[in-house]
């Protein structure tokens, strides 16, 4: 597909463990590569990201979607043109309903062969 359409860019919103597979992908055709978090689920996959990109035009960007929401992006914007003062603190409180957590428990990120987990070893590059 990549071929085919020769994209500027390539988003990936797949379930987590699978993001490593496109990702690299992306990258063997010089692309940008627009992942939502986590970029992947393990220490090796992380590796491997970071030796493609190196050896890549593309870029890997990771981001969290929830904070391209409008309320969002307009704080961001007073908070950039300092219309507020100067920020030394921030403190996040996110009040999520319990069916969503219910929810996302029942689901495949329950698993960790497919989300991921901590872990245990040190991360050497």
């Amino acid at each position: 597909m990549i071929q085919e359409t020769k994209p500027d860019a390539l988003i990936v919103a797949s379930r987590d463990d699978t993001h490593v597979d496109y990702i690299l992908k992306g990258l063997a055709h010089d692309l940008d590569v627009i992942i939502e978090k986590p970029m992947v689920t393990n220490v090796d996959d992380v590796k491997k990201v970071l030796k493609a990109e190196a050896n890549s035009k593309g870029n890997v960007t990771v981001t969290f979607n929830y904070r391209y929401s409008p309320i969002h992006r307009k704080i961001k914007e007073l908070l950039l043109e300092e219309k507020i003062g100067r920020i030394t603190s921030v403190n996040l409180n996110w009040y999520i309903d319990t069916y969503h957590e219910a929810s996302y428990f029942k689901r495949w990120n329950r698993l960790r062969k497919y989300s991921g987990g901590p872990e245990r070893r040190r991360l050497r590059i």
